[in-house]
């Protein structure tokens, strides 16, 4: 990433090269107006000063943990170091601060579920935990009486039981009858896959002092039943809870609650502490500190001072969940998926290949490079082999640097050194990180002398500024909010739109069809993520948006190749955008796809999802075909058939209420599942309309150079966050062990930010490389690493 100080030099501006006048200062008051790039270099020389101080101290910390880290295989105490995001709201969680929390579905809590029995015993706060678990599984019921049990049965043959039994004096709770009982009617045994026993307060409330020692007494019978029941055939249970007391908050007691009161509740606790774990007590059950440290902090969710909302009851089931499921469900291959309580999985074969493979050559091309071919006397056939097929010293170095980036991503993304963290959307953090992105935006506001359509200084500052706006979308968890979904939408539809737009200019006036271009454009928006793919063990489609732009390429490169004699003729041209938008939109389906894709798996090893391609795909179905329009419409307006000049306030006014109108409509969204029905025939008005308004006299003078700056890099950005600043295949985020969510933020965020930007210089290079010289020889090397790839899939 160095350069040579007099580039540096060349590169900044004298004042002889830069205007007078302008009204855009370097913040410490330089007489000198901002220029591109300078603001680049600025950005490049500070960003790579604070890579290496951050990356200095990551070592600190790889030294402090280990390569592993220390979270793995505390589940307990990893959930009970957390804290309360959002409260005392009703959309209040509790969230670990050293591992990934996974949110489980409907659908993964039946599966983890199935064919098995979960039992609650006790009081009113284990009847509150089970009708959230009930309710989490989708189980309706007539609500009986307060006190009576309950018992359901799903479609899934999860059998939920319920007992009344705040004295914990029940004999038929542990039963070898009720518990061992056979075979059910679906031929499947019935293994209990959680126990929960919760009493506590009612001891105080109607025993007073005796009610400790009663308390005592009734644990000891529930613990040797759990012990005698497990002896003769196991464990009774694969998870055994016992609950902590809830702790009540006095002021808002009724007065016949008045006789529980915290120390008692102090007290309660502590003698379970002490008795859960003595060596007569099987394993499997324990007192989840988790539970404890939950209720701890929830006084504002508790109206009656005892029994809590709906939010503690909810968190607490997932903790439940993710110590029961997580090892059954995801220990094969945790990654994306869950980092509580489940080991990381090791590192598979074919991703140490990638990376110690491109290390290797790197490596390898640079040492002989340097030194192995300089004695001009050796003429072997190895060192003729070597000469051909190993990379020039520069390629060689971004080779070792492209390793080592992987690298990263895999050790952050993939081991325990980092510990990941959910996410949780908060609308002030949300607005705060978009104010704080627009202000370097705006202070490098530069004049620009083209003033073109969509010139390039327009398209790499649009590119920027929305691929800032999808990274703190994802970091901030904002998906969940439709109006900001709908806008982030409407980015990747103006990303599109650019796609259509750009390629139609090409072809349309350098009327060049070459198969070299195409392999330029394919490698250039895959290679990275086709590399990611393989080092981080994930589909290559879930890096969707290379493959997705790659396709539309390949739509607007046949719809001009096809009878591209008649290409001067507009009308022509229009036809032809019509009909191959009428054409993908019937062919956009999932039975075009899936016999082409298993045709591809069976010859190629992959397993690509049709029904998400195809959601992809038919999101944004129009906007490609509309960039490909306005095109056609720029240049037959800039061959003078008409004036311009004469419509240009009427089509200002027209995009403005267009966006007016767009706003109001998203305004008033009930999710983003409903806007996704619309999107692909709305998402062009606001697109067109920032168009036209970003052309307009006015606006088309100046643009931003730090966006354009961003802009540059911006694929890297988007690849690179999924691995590197996100977590958890961006589920989550990646976090420090240190100094909470923001100091993650700001010092993992500079390194996010340092190894996008080198990559994007390597990608390029490297993209070149393969490319070069004439097509038969960019064809084979191409050819060459597909080959490769697909031996690593069979492999």
């Amino acid at each position: 990433m160095s350069e040579p100080a007099e580039q540096l030099e060349q590169l900044l501006p004298t004042p002889a090269q830069t205007p007078v006048g302008s009204p855009n200062r370097l913040a410490r008051g330089a007489q000198q107006p901002l220029d591109s790039n300078r603001v680049s270099l600025y950005c490049t020389w500070c960003l790579r000063i604070a890579v290496v101080l951050t990356f200095g101290s990551l070592l600190v910390r790889l030294f402090q943990v280990g390569f592993v880290g220390r979270y793995r295989g505390s589940c307990d105490p990893a959930l009970a170091d957390g804290h309360w995001e959002g409260s005392p709201s009703p959309k209040a969680t509790w969230l670990p601060n050293s591992c990934y929390l996974h949110p489980y579905t409907r659908k993964e809590t039946t599966t983890c579920l199935a064919n098995s029995r979960v039992v609650f015993a006790g009081d009113s706060t284990a009847r509150d935990v089970f009708n959230a678990l009930r309710e989490k599984i989708g189980a309706d019921i007539e609500q009986p009486d307060k006190h009576a049990d309950v018992f359901v049965k799903t479609k899934e043959n999860i059998e939920m039981q319920f007992y009344w039994d705040p004295f914990w004096n029940r004999t038929d709770v542990l039963s070898k009858e009720q518990h061992y009982g056979g075979r059910n009617e679906g031929g499947y045994e019935h293994v209990n896959a959680l126990m929960v026993f919760s009493a506590g307060h009612w001891f105080m409330k109607h025993m007073g002092e005796s009610g400790y020692g009663q308390f005592g007494h009734a644990l000891d019978e529930i613990l040797d039943m759990v012990a005698s029941r497990g002896h003769e055939k196991g464990a009774i249970a694969d998870m055994v809870v016992v609950r902590p007391v809830n702790p009540v908050i006095p002021a808002k007691l009724i007065p016949t609650r008045r006789a529980i009161s915290r120390s008692k509740v102090d007290a309660y606790n502590a003698y379970l502490r002490k008795v859960i774990g003595q060596p007569r007590v099987i394993e499997d059950i324990h007192v989840p500190e988790y539970v404890e440290a939950l209720y701890r902090t929830a006084a504002q969710h508790t109206a009656d001072g005892l029994h809590y909302d709906k939010r503690v009851l909810l968190s607490e089931v997932e903790m439940y969940l993710n110590r029961r499921c997580n090892p059954i469900l995801f220990a094969k291959s945790p990654a994306g998926k869950a980092t509580c309580c489940v080991n990381y999985a090791s590192i598979g074969r074919r991703q140490w290949a990638t990376v110690l493979g491109l290390g290797f050559v790197g490596c390898l091309g640079w040492a002989w490079r340097s030194f192995g071919s300089a004695s001009q006397g050796d003429r072997s056939r190895l060192k003729r082999l070597m000469e051909v097929g190993l990379p020039s010293v520069d390629l060689s170095k971004d080779l070792a640097i492209l390793a080592l980036g992987l690298l990263y991503m895999l050790i952050v993304d993939r081991t325990a050194y980092l510990p990941k963290i959910n996410k949780f959307f908060s609308m002030p953090a949300f607005t705060f990180l978009t104010l704080l992105y627009l202000v370097p935006g705006f202070l490098s506001l530069t004049p620009r002398k083209d003033t073109t359509f969509l010139s390039r200084y327009q398209t790499d500052e649009w590119k920027g500024w929305m691929q800032l706006a999808i990274l703190i979308y994802h970091y901030t968890g904002a998906s969940s909010q439709p109006v900001i979904y709908a806008f982030i939408r409407c980015c990747v539809a103006g990303y599109l739109f650019m796609t259509g737009y750009g390629h139609f200019i090409y072809f349309y006036t350098k009327a060049e069809f070459g198969i070299k271009r195409v392999v330029n454009v394919i490698l250039r928006l895959n290679l990275l993520s086709a590399l990611m793919a393989y080092t981080m063990d994930k589909d290559v489609l879930f890096y969707y948006f290379g493959p997705m732009v790659s396709v539309w390429f390949g739509v607007v490169y046949l719809t001009m190749r096809i009878g591209r004699a008649w290409n001067n003729r507009p009308g022509f041209v229009l036809g032809k955008i019509c009909a191959s938008g009428v054409l993908c939109a019937i062919l956009m389906q999932e039975w075009f796809f899936q016999p082409f894709f298993s045709v591809l798996g069976a010859a190629t090893g992959v397993e690509w999802d049709a029904r998400e391609s195809v959601f992809r795909l038919a999101l944004d179905r129009w906007i490609v075909f509309v960039g490909m329009g306005v095109g056609l419409c720029v240049r037959y307006f800039k061959s003078g058939a008409v004036d311009v000049a004469r419509y240009r306030t009427h089509a200002i006014w027209i995009s403005v209420a267009a966006l007016a109108a767009y706003t109001l409509f998203v305004a008033f969204l009930q999710s983003k599942f409903v806007y996704n029905s619309y999107h692909p025939y709305v998402s062009p008005i606001p697109v067109v309309a920032y168009t036209i308004l970003r052309n307009s006299p006015i606006l088309a003078l100046r643009t931003s150079a730090f966006f354009e700056w961003i802009g540059k890099f911006s694929l890297e950005l988007f690849l690179v966050q999924y691995h590197v600043w996100l977590g958890v295949d961006t589920k989550g985020l990646v976090g420090l062990g240190w100094g909470g969510k923001w100091t993650g933020f700001l010092v993992l965020g500079v390194v996010f930010f340092g190894v996008a930007y080198t990559l994007e210089g390597i990608s390029g290079r490297l993209v070149k490389a393969l490319a070069t010289g004439n097509w038969t020889s960019a064809l084979g090397r191409t050819a060459l690493a597909l080959g490769v790839m697909i031996l690593m899939n069979w492999t």
